[in-house]
């Protein structure tokens, strides 16, 4: 996997592939890998979650990777109840990264980088 390889929209999602490249509990994972139908105000449209995550204990998680201040816009909201069903449906999680979770996961990655130092 080579986050080079990805189109990203954001600075938080090059961010994450980054991290996502050293997670040691991560064995793969793919951009924007499928459309979602969701409806909102009348309308169905498609949403299409940033990131499929999936660990080497064989679980899988839909990460939406999006700044904090934008978690409570309407659409959103919309998007996301309709991909947590669908991740439910499978046994997947959905997830919404902000710069919490991002700083989570960087905290993350410095404990496997000591770790590895270390060994």
């Amino acid at each position: 996997m080579n986050s080079a390889l990805f189109y990203y929209r954001s600075g938080y999602e090059r961010d994450i592939y980054n991290l996502l490249e050293e997670d040691a509990d991560v064995s793969a994972y793919y951009a924007e890998p499928f459309k979602i139908p969701y409806h909102h105000k009348g309308k169905w449209h498609n949403y299409i979650p940033d990131i499929k995550v999936h660990f080497i204990d064989n679980s899988i998680e839909i990460w939406e990777i999006k700044p904090a201040a934008q978690t409570h816009y309407e659409v959103n909201e919309a998007k996301w109840a309709a991909a947590k069903n669908y991740s439910e449906n499978l046994g997947w999680d959905f997830k919404v990264i902000t710069e919490v979770g991002r700083g989570k996961l960087q905290n993350k990655i410095k404990k496997q980088r000591r770790r590895r130092r270390e060994n």
